[in-house]
């Protein structure tokens, strides 16, 4: 994801050739937005202790992307917050967390997921020299991919 990339130094990305933990490669869901909903809710409860672990979902542009998410997770009895525009979790009992990937800048959870991902959301494949998007929407994603802990 970010071959061709130089870290900065604003922070917003590590130094992954520094990392030191190993743990399972990212899972790649890919259909239809509904499926991947239901995968994603499928998986947090077989595999997530929501007493104990914090779950971010994650999108580039949130708003209406997180109606349809926040409808199901309402339907699963699944407790959640949106916390886009904030810079902390609030009070509740809530373990789930729906945020924009620029909201989640600085910010950790036990578990990410990144819903919704194309080429109409983020920008892909060659661009115009000197159009900075591609790299931008590359760097934010990979800031996204490690705000998890554990997966």
């Amino acid at each position: 994801m970010l071959d061709g990339i130089e870290v900065d130094d604003d922070g917003s990305i590590p130094d992954l050739t520094k990392c030191e933990r190993t743990g399972p490669m990212p899972v790649v869901f890919v259909g239809k937005y509904s499926g991947q909903v239901k995968h994603a809710i499928d998986y947090i409860r077989a595999n997530l202790d929501l007493e104990k672990e914090s779950v971010a979902f994650l999108h580039p542009k949130g708003f209406g992307w997180f109606n349809t998410l926040s409808k199901a997770l309402t339907k699963a009895k699944l407790e959640h917050v949106d916390i886009s525009r904030s810079a902390e979790w609030p009070g509740g009992s809530e373990n789930i967390a729906l945020s924009t990937l620029h909201s989640a800048k600085g910010l950790e959870f036990d578990h990410v997921i990144i819903l919704g991902i194309n080429a109409d959301v983020i920008p892909s494949g060659e661009l115009a020299k000197g159009d900075d998007r591609n790299t931008a929407a590359r760097k934010l994603l990979a800031m996204a991919v490690t705000r998890a802990k554990q997966s």
